[in-house]
């Protein structure tokens, strides 16, 4: 498989360092480095490699909240790694700048300042983590050394580094939070910092939060809803826009939940990849969670009971230009095997999990998908754009951008495998609505009254889709492209499951060949799934039903 540089030639791990708030000029004790210049490049930066067609480029950048009457925090920090995911020999630590660096986090207020360059492989990368062996405070005038109890810093999350196209990582420090003054110590640092990942045309308001140090996974009390009755269930949604989860909103926006007496509170966790987490924590009662997060959960040994089954053929549909469909005599009516076959060349967006999926596919009639097309890595908000200046030549995309580029670009949609019509991609536990152990069995009328809910909306979206699109605009969803949401219902409405039934056959399939292609597989050799499985909530409801 090619990768493809769409938008910077280089593979950098560059950081920024910018800060809010006022800051007034402070003494500098001798034991200091000096700040790094914004106009000098380090010599990690002169250092680096020549950039190929195969990097991506990484930025990390620091910001922060101000400490009430701190007007400098010197930081100095050394040995900054990312750790690149998975099993294989090129796993490990990756160190992106070796020799200390200072920055002042409350000096820097709209300044970036160059601290290192290193050239790095594209693939995803779970941590970062980095050596903090200074810190020198200016309180009310005064210079003051402050303890640093943890000298090494970690942050768990993980993010891509595609080749070509630049992963802004952002350092968010709450510096009021970080900076603790106790009796007889005096000032210590104990890291409050979240870190944000966006791409390069992103603003630092739409970086997502993916690790957190300081603050545990499961938010303060104004992010989470408080009860506010009996049957109140706070459902964690590892994000608010994703349609793939209609059955859900269409329960919610039909008043099925509300007919079952539930008052369901919807919680958005400041990690979309932390959800289970957070739910297991206390964040929220029940959580919607995809595949890799539910199989990931069980792996990590959280008690997690999976009760209802949402989403079972796959969200992700194949579509082509339409003059290159007319050039090469392309049409949705021909066999699967003549399509895929006139489709040899052409160069393919794909985000980077569902290669799996698309080598599945191509395999299915006996054709490679890493030599027969080229695959183009592009993280979602890239792709409409890269088909939209003929940079593709056809996707493998799923909502919102599927629906656009039909109504927007003038795509042709050649193979529906949300219709099933690919029977390796079918029949799936893709997204499941599951509790933990200790909720199911406090509360098995709660998971009862969700199961009838889910399945009666179930029952709706296969009936009447005029029905189903009135219930989505009802609910909570945030539409990211409400004038594709009559085409969305109509692809998807196959992919939602005739009744909620989990299965443990159902949840070890996901573990094989469709397991994203940026995560490793957690190993589940040893753990009872049956424990994590409990389908009688689902049979119940369809017993139940008129």
């Amino acid at each position: 498989m090619k990768l493809y540089a769409l938008v910077v030639l280089s593979v950098a791990a560059i950081f920024f360092l910018a800060a809010c708030g006022e800051a007034e000029p402070s003494p500098t004790p001798t034991s200091a480095l000096p700040p790094t210049p914004t106009s000098t490049p380090s010599p990690a930066q002169t250092a680096a490699s020549p950039v190929t067609s195969e990097e991506g480029t990484l930025e990390i950048r620091v910001t922060d909240q101000p400490a009430d009457g701190v007007t400098s925090i010197l930081v100095t920090v050394s040995n900054i790694e990312v750790s690149v995911s998975g099993d294989s020999e090129d796993a490990g630590w990756r160190t992106v700048i070796a020799q200390p660096r200072q920055f002042d986090l409350l000096k820097v207020q709209g300044v970036e300042e160059v601290l290192g360059k290193a050239t790095l492989e594209p693939g995803r990368y779970e941590q970062l983590r980095l050596e903090v062996t200074e810190v020198v405070l200016t309180i009310r005038g005064n210079v003051r050394m402050a303890e640093v109890p943890s000298k090494r810093l970690r942050l768990v999350g993980g993010f891509e580094l595609i080749a070509g196209a630049t992963t802004v990582l952002t350092l968010d420090f709450d510096a009021e939070k970080s900076i603790v003054f106790r009796p007889g110590v005096g000032p210590q640092l104990k890291p409050v910092v979240k870190l944000l990942v966006r791409t390069e045309s992103q603003s630092l308001a739409e970086a997502r939060t993916v690790a957190t140090l300081g603050d545990e996974v499961a938010p303060s009390p104004t992010d989470v809803p408080a009860l506010s009755s009996a049957n109140a269930v706070r459902v964690a949604l590892p994000v608010a826009d994703n349609l793939q989860w209609m059955n859900f909103y269409v329960a919610q926006g039909a008043g099925f939940f509300e007919d079952e007496g539930l008052n369901i509170q919807i919680v958005v966790p400041p990690m979309p990849d932390a959800a289970a987490r957070f739910m297991v924590m206390g964040g929220a009662d029940v959580a919607l969670l995809p595949r890799p997060l539910y199989l990931e959960s069980i792996g990590r040994g959280e008690p997690l009971l999976i009760f209802a089954n949402l989403f079972s053929n796959d969200p992700i549909n194949l579509v082509v230009r339409e003059e290159v469909a007319e050039k090469r005599g392309i049409s949705a009516d021909m066999p699967l095997a003549e399509r895929l076959n006139a489709m040899r060349g052409l160069r393919v967006g794909v985000a980077p999990g569902p290669p799996t999926r698309l080598r599945v596919l191509f395999e299915s009639v006996g054709l490679d998908a890493d030599s027969d097309i080229e695959m183009v890595i592009l993280l979602g908000d890239q792709q409409n754009a890269a088909f939209g200046k003929n940079e593709v030549d056809a996707l493998y995309a799923h909502t919102p951008y599927l629906e656009r580029s039909l109504l927007k670009q003038g795509a042709v949609m050649i193979v529906n495998q949300s219709a099933g019509e690919v029977p390796e991609l079918t029949n799936r536990q893709i997204h499941t609505l599951v509790t933990t152990h200790e909720y199911g069995v406090s509360n098995p009328q709660v998971l009862a009254a969700l199961a009838r809910a889910i399945y009666r909306a179930q029952r709706l979206i296969h009936t009447d889709l005029q029905a189903t699109a009135d219930a989505i605009r009802s609910s909570e969803v945030r539409l990211q492209a409400p004038e594709g949401l009559d085409t969305i219902i109509a692809i998807y409405e196959p992919a939602i499951p005739q009744t909620p039934e989990v299965s443990v056959e159902g949840a070890l399939r996901e573990l094989g060949s469709f397991f994203p292609a940026h995560r490793t597989p957690p190993d589940l050799s040893g753990i009872d799934l049956t424990s994590h499985i409990d389908n009688q909530f689902a049979l119940e409801a369809i017993a139940s039903s008129p």
